[in-house]
């Protein structure tokens, strides 16, 4: 038996269910498809959240080990002009010892020096060793004597003769 349709809607109640059915699993189908799309979608999400927060993570460790080298190469830095500083008094003492070495010992000389080696006044106790008599001087802050025992210098030509007592 048919039923009527309307205007241009013919056919029977059991080809319009059969056609509905096919329809509404052909759509079922395209859910269940979508459906899966879906969860693969939120799985591939949730992937790329952890992939962001273990980045994240790194980034905040690499973060912090940059501060920690920053604070690492301050303090070196810091050391540094420290080492400078102490390098530098130390030079600076170095050089006073040697200037006042300088100033008591003048060196060879062929005649009496007026003079110390930075061309400032004789310092008392300031020496030299002359060169043609083959003796050493010492400035008394008057005038230059040889080194004495008492009465005279000791000179090698007279053999340990001028020592009062061997």
């Amino acid at each position: 038996m048919a039923i009527y349709r309307g205007p241009g809607g013919s056919g029977d109640a059991t080809t319009d269910a059969a056609n509905e059915a096919s329809v509404a699993s052909d759509k079922a189908a395209q859910a269940a498809s979508s459906a899966t799309a879906a969860a693969g979608s939120a799985t591939s999400s949730a992937t790329s959240a952890s992939d962001s927060s273990t980045s994240a993570i790194a980034s905040a460790s690499s973060a912090t080990s940059s501060a920690n080298s920053a604070t690492a190469s301050a303090n070196s830095a810091t050391a540094s002009a420290s080492s400078a500083t102490a390098a530098a008094s130390s030079a600076t003492a170095a050089a006073a010892s040697f200037d006042s070495f300088d100033d008591r010992y003048l060196g060879a000389k062929s005649s009496a020096p007026t003079t110390d080696n930075d061309g400032n006044a004789l310092a008392e106790g300031a020496m030299y060793y002359d060169t043609v008599d083959d003796i050493i001087y010492v400035w008394n802050g008057t005038t230059w004597q040889t080194i004495t025992t008492g009465s005279g210098g000791l000179e090698a030509a007279n053999n340990l003769s001028d020592v009062a007592s061997a």
